[in-house]
């Protein structure tokens, strides 16, 4: 029994001497693009608990790039229409991503000049803010749309805002600093927050794309310390 404890005390000791060589945290900053026709940047700190566990923190933001106009008539008037602009339709969000980072074993590409690849996969979750949407919505003529009659603003109705995602990538690792490239996937929708918001008895829902998985790609660059 003594010989045991001694072994395994004199493992730990070994573990703890690794893990001290080893840098504990990561600061990164991350962009990519999304199938929601969204970009995507992030910013993201990472300790390492072991040489292959770490918790994640990350702040993202999303923008669509190509939202188009919807819209629809108004009920009681048959010459006034009303229209959510590009602007408006060019959802923004920011997103709070807590996540569990697993790091494979380094393959040394060169050891000495602490070059090596790790591959990753980050399970973690999808924290909506704002969970609704503030939507401005422009009255105007039918016949003349360019001419604005009047505006108001409509509050989304959500009732979700946690959302699941996986991300995979590999990790290049120059001594201090690294560069990763990889893809993800989660159920998180962009248009959440206005799906089931009503305007002039339509449900935006109807008029917007249909709720799918989100697939991404994305680089990024941090530094161990």
């Amino acid at each position: 029994m003594k010989q045991v404890i001694f072994f395994l005390a004199l493992m730990y000791s070994f573990t703890l001497g690794a893990q001290d060589r080893e840098e504990r945290r990561e600061v990164a900053v991350i962009a990519g693009l999304n199938s929601n026709d969204a970009w995507e940047i992030g910013a993201s700190f990472t300790y390492y608990l072991c040489n292959y566990i770490g918790a994640t923190i990350e702040i993202n933001a999303l923008k669509l790039y190509s939202g188009n106009s919807y819209g629809g008539k108004v009920s009681g008037n048959r010459h006034l229409v009303w229209a959510i602009q590009p602007e408006e339709a060019n959802i923004a969000k920011f997103l709070l991503c807590p996540a569990i980072r697993l790091r494979s074993p380094s393959l040394w590409l060169d050891k000495d000049r602490c070059v090596g690849l790790t591959l990753n996969m980050e399970p973690g979750l999808y924290l909506e803010m704002p969970v609704n949407d503030r939507i401005v919505v422009d009255y105007k003529q039918e016949e003349y749309p360019y001419l604005v009659m009047e505006s108001k603003t409509v509050l989304g109705k959500n009732t979700n805002w946690v959302f699941w995602n996986m991300r995979s990538f590999i990790n290049l690792k120059i001594d201090y600093i690294s560069i990763s490239a990889g893809y993800m996937v989660s159920n998180f929708d962009i248009y959440n927050g206005r799906r089931y918001a009503s305007i002039e008895e339509t449900e935006l829902n109807k008029l917007l794309p249909s709720r799918k998985l989100m697939h991404s790609g994305f680089v990024a660059v941090g530094y161990h310390f």
